[in-house]
Parts: C-alpha cells; sequence; structure tokens
C-alpha cells in the first residue's frame, strides 16, 4: 500500500512538473523580445538631478505587448500589461530583478521597481497594443543619486502578472560628480606632455555574434614615450549602425541587437579607431 502511494505521489509531481515546465516555456515564447538600441548614457549628472532616458525593443513573440493604455481604456478584463522592471541577474546585489531602484523618480515612475509600461515607437497617442514584429519603447527618467559616483541602472522587461522576459543585462551608467572637472588626455613626463600616437581596440577582426548574447572590447592608448595604457574604462564607445543594431558600454560590453552588421568604434585623446564587421544572426 505505502509503495503504491509513493508511485503516486511521485506520478502526480511528474505530471505536475511537466505542465509547470510547459508552462514556463510558453510563456517564453509568448513574450520574447530583440535588443534594438537605446538611448546614450549621460555625459555626467549632479546629485540627485534627472536625466530622460528610453530604451527600445521588438516584440518577437507570439504574444500582444499591452500599454497602460489598453488598461485605462479598459479594452478587456484580462489585459496583462508589458513593463519595465527594475533590476537584473548582472546587477550587485542589491540590484537584483524587482528591487526598489534607487534611481526612482517619483514624477514619473509607476512604482519604485516600474519606471514605464511599454510603448508605440516614439510614444504614438493611443497606442495600446504593440504587436508581435513591431517595436516598442520605454521612455522615463533616472534620478541620479545624491553621492558622487559611477553607478548602472539595471532594468528587464517583464509580462506583469505572466512573466519576466530574457534579461541580457540591460543598463544606463551614471556618473554623478560634484563639479564639471574632467580628467586629461596627456600624460606628464619630467614638466613634458606625452601625447598618444596610437589607439588600438581587441577584437579589430571580423566576428559573429547571435542577437542578445555579449561580447567585450577592451582598448588600449600607446604614448610618444613608448608606453602602453589600457583605456577601455575611459574611452568613448559607440556604435556604427549599418544594418545591424547593438550597444556598447563604457566598460567595453558589447551587446547584440537587430539581425545584421555593425562596427564599435572607440575614441580618445584625439584618436578614433574601429573594430571590424560585426555579423549579428539571428537567436
Amino acid at each position: 500500500m505505502f509503495k503504491k502511494a509513493l508511485i503516486l505521489s511521485l506520478s502526480f509531481l511528474t505530471v505536475m512538473g511537466f505542465f509547470y515546465s510547459t508552462s514556463s516555456v510558453e510563456a517564453a515564447i509568448a513574450y520574447d523580445y530583440e535588443y534594438v538600441t537605446q538611448s546614450a548614457y549621460p555625459s555626467s549628472l549632479a546629485p540627485n538631478a534627472t536625466t530622460d532616458v528610453w530604451l527600445d525593443i521588438k516584440n518577437t513573440g507570439t504574444a500582444t505587448w499591452y500599454t497602460e493604455m489598453a488598461a485605462w481604456s479598459g479594452s478587456s478584463s484580462n489585459i496583462n500589461v508589458v513593463r519595465l522592471g527594475a533590476g537584473s541577474q548582472y546587477g550587485n546585489n542589491n540590484q537584483k530583478r524587482d528591487y526598489n531602484s534607487e534611481f526612482h523618480n517619483s514624477s514619473n515612475w509607476l512604482s519604485n521597481n516600474r519606471p514605464a509600461a511599454i510603448n508605440c515607437t516614439g510614444g504614438a497617442v493611443g497606442c495600446i497594443g504593440v504587436a508581435p514584429g513591431e517595436i516598442g519603447r520605454f521612455g522615463f527618467s533616472i534620478k541620479a543619486p545624491s553621492t558622487p559616483g559611477v553607478y548602472k541602472a539595471y532594468f528587464t522587461p517583464v509580462a506583469d502578472g505572466i512573466t519576466w522576459m530574457k534579461d541580457i543585462g540591460i543598463y544606463w551608467q551614471i556618473t554623478v560628480t560634484s563639479d564639471n572637472s574632467q580628467s586629461g588626455n596627456s600624460q606628464q613626463s619630467g614638466g613634458a606632455a606625452i601625447s598618444v600616437t596610437s589607439l588600438s581596440i581587441t577584437p579589430s577582426t571580423t566576428f559573429s555574434i547571435r542577437s542578445g548574447d555579449i561580447s567585450y572590447f577592451t582598448a588600449a592608448a600607446t604614448y610618444s614615450n613608448g608606453t602602453v595604457q589600457d583605456v577601455t574604462d575611459i574611452v568613448a564607445w559607440e556604435v556604427i549602425y549599418n544594418t545591424g543594431t547593438g550597444v556598447v558600454d563604457a566598460d567595453g560590453r558589447f551587446i547584440a541587437g537587430g539581425i545584421g552588421t555593425c562596427k564599435v568604434r572607440a575614441s580618445f585623446a584625439g584618436k578614433v579607431v574601429e573594430s571590424g564587421t560585426i555579423l549579428i544572426t539571428s537567436l
């Protein structure tokens, strides 16, 4: 009798596990996206200052992403709005998914952990849904912390009440300064300025990467006295679009976006260098 009950219990758990797993997979397929682009990081902010930012992503799932407009209009009794949630697995221990963000701006965030709901690209008036294949936009503002420093504000899309979408570590780097001073681009040696003679980045050759995947770039500056310095964290990084898209952060981390080709460019001390062609492929 005990053996029979044990077998029945294990069978029930197996069946429930199958349904749970199937449900999770179905939700992931229904609510999926492709990173398109985002607004640039602000150069610097004063303590407690605010800056407007936006993120564009493409609906590659099977479900329509409903906006706050849909919920307000009462279009359906079962509207599940797609919003941007605070936090990411890539954040620090206090910035995990769904935390109360230190970048919360009470003037336009929905709540401490939800800065904005999805909208049609450009915030079209009357938009109630972003259909599969269309591009949606999250637009909101970030409030800088009160203490000077370099911060990262992480976010992850979520279909509230259904599922979190994939987490690729989307963030804005926020530099909070107490003044407008900038570091120089030259070194000093015995009172004489040493200039940058060349700039290089790695990888510099053509490579392919899947949409949503990450690649890391590094930058090195060679000075007129023959020394070489790792300047990955202080060069100005940007993506040069062709048919593909992506984003590169201040640490040289490149996140592949739309399918096609693009390049990464680094600028420092009057020197500019580009990577080889980056081929972005489908998932």
